[in-house]
């Protein structure tokens, strides 16, 4: 991704954090110096540790990355090659996204996005993460829906 990148040249790196092989792009683009904005496409941020948590709990998620020992190592090698980067095995809290202190694109409304968790919220504000709703952006009057009614159309 660093070859690529500094052949590419980018002015800036678009990423979605949920998606695995991002993260390389995100880490990349920091050592390299060139800006990233996250996107994410659940309901906020508090949805994204909902969705990654679902069905478990922070403490086997934890122990599933970190005794997964392919990653581990993958993570040395990348701390020793790149001590500045800061790389953590899986970023605490759990749930929480990559992005240090990138905009974070969200495609959900406010109104619309999963509360955070205390320690997720301080640990976002902690990095100097900003959040930014398109949810109401990218609607119009009469456009089409996948399912359900607009709003005064009935149910």
């Amino acid at each position: 991704m660093i070859r690529f990148l500094k052949h590419l040249q980018p002015h800036v790196v678009v990423y979605d954090a949920m998606v695995g092989g991002t993260r390389d792009a995100f880490y990349a683009a920091k050592l390299l110096g060139i800006p990233t904005v996250c996107i994410l496409t659940v309901a906020g941020p508090g949805g994204n540790a909902a969705h990654l948590v679902h069905g478990s709990s922070p403490e086997a998620v934890r122990s599933s990355v970190g005794g997964f020992l392919p990653h581990l190592r993958a993570t040395d090698r990348l701390r020793e090659a790149y001590p500045r980067l800061s790389v953590p095995v899986l970023p605490e809290p759990v749930g929480m996204l990559e992005a240090g202190d990138s905009p974070v694109l969200v495609t959900t409304s406010t109104q619309l996005a999963d509360p955070m968790s205390p320690d997720l919220a301080a640990a976002y504000e902690a990095q100097g993460a900003s959040f930014h709703y398109l949810g109401p952006l990218l609607d119009e009057d009469g456009a089409p829906r996948a399912g359900g009614a607009a709003e005064g159309q009935g149910a």
